[in-house]
């Protein structure tokens, strides 16, 4: 499965792939991209999933859920803190098909995983 990382900084890019790479997922350097460089990379081709890390500006994050659930069927998981309901629902609602705990990533990404091999995705 190819996975594709975007994030706003890039000192989460290599905690979020690593986490990828140890479940045995495929994600390349190239794979991991800032916000602006998503569209591109998913024009690109070959994804299998996106993985989107949200910031303190969560209404950029928003905006590159909504804006990445039209150019792709890849489905988008989003990574953040847990302490704000109201930033989880958001994000459910703009797209995201699940929204991960940035403190439990690995734990929360497998179980998203499964979900979405049940489901057929």
């Amino acid at each position: 499965m190819r996975v594709v990382v975007t994030f706003p900084e890039a000192e989460l890019r290599d905690y979020l792939r690593q986490v990828v790479l140890s479940l045995g997922l495929e994600c390349e350097a190239a794979d991991c991209v800032d916000y602006s460089a998503l569209p591109t990379r998913l024009a690109a081709g070959a994804v299998d999933l996106v993985v989107l890390a949200l910031d303190a500006d969560a209404v950029a994050g928003l905006q590159v859920i909504q804006q990445t659930v039209t150019r792709t069927q890849a489905p988008v998981l989003a990574v953040g803190p847990t302490d704000d309901p109201q930033l989880i629902l958001q994000t459910i609602r703009v797209g995201a098909r699940e929204y991960l705990d940035e403190t439990n990533l690995r734990n929360d990404l497998t179980e998203a995983l499964s979900k979405l091999d049940r489901a057929g995705g």
